[in-house]
């Protein structure tokens, strides 16, 4: 069974994949004026959502695998 601090860090990811994922959506129906207007909508890095629209490839250590 996990500890509580893995339970946190698990539901920690998955809030901020939600958030990048909704970001971008913004972004690309052109809901919000800019792309740095739609990091301070979601409190995501204005890096990371850039990266992610500009095709990016992101190689995550723990999983071993690009997101």
């Amino acid at each position: 069974m996990a500890d509580k601090q893995t339970v946190k860090t698990c539901k920690k990811r998955i809030d901020r994949k939600d958030k990048i994922f909704l970001a971008i959506n913004v972004v690309k129906n052109k809901q919000a004026d800019s792309l740095r207007h739609a990091t301070k909508l979601f409190d995501v890095l204005a890096t990371t959502l850039y990266d992610r629209i500009s095709g990016k490839r992101i190689y995550n250590k723990m999983s071993k695998q690009y997101l």
